[in-house]
């Protein structure tokens, strides 16, 4: 019997503001040659997960913690062609001000994994990105319209990858009065 072949498209939403993390991460993954009934996904951290959609679910749970964290999904049925799995979490920041790691989550065994990042922030907070490999920086242009997550927050920064990303962006953050 054939393997599958899959591939994951992911749309990243970070809000940052109001001491909290919140976002909320679209998994597009497209499954090809052979059904599948389970998926699992690297989903390193400390963020809780909230919810966890999915047309079809069947059930999800986690295994493991911080960076060995997953997340497996089961679907009711083996399916194939695309289905969009959504996952929603929120971090308390408790005062941390540096190095804040956004949430990623990859698909296991994905033969493509792209996607678009893109963060944003409550008028209360000015975050500042660092740099990690495979992240590409895209200009301002590509955040007009970007939907948040979280009411009344503007999107910052926008970020691009084409290849899974082995490493959490550090944030930073600011109040405005810190500049």
């Amino acid at each position: 019997r054939s393997q599958a072949r899959l591939e994951v498209d992911v749309r990243a939403r970070v809000t940052f503001g109001d001491e909290r993390v919140r976002s909320v991460l679209e998994a597009i993954v497209h499954v090809r040659r052979a059904p599948v009934g389970e998926l699992a996904f690297a989903l390193p951290g400390l963020d809780e997960v909230r919810a966890v959609e999915c047309a079809g679910l069947s059930t999800w749970w986690l295994d493991g913690q911080g960076e060995g964290r997953r997340l497996l999904v089961r679907m009711s049925d083996l399916f194939e062609g695309d289905r969009t799995i959504t996952v929603r979490l929120e971090r308390r920041l408790a005062g941390q001000r540096d190095g804040i790691a956004v949430p990623r989550l990859a698909l296991e065994g994905a033969q493509a994994d792209r996607g678009l990042l893109v963060l944003f922030a409550l008028p209360d907070v000015e975050p500042t990105p660092g740099t990690v490999p495979g992240l590409k920086t895209l200009p301002p242009a590509r955040l007009e319209g970007q939907e948040p997550n979280v009411a009344g927050a503007r999107a910052t920064h926008a970020f691009a990858w084409d290849a899974t990303v082995g490493a959490a962006l550090p944030v930073a953050v600011r109040t405005p009065d810190q500049e």
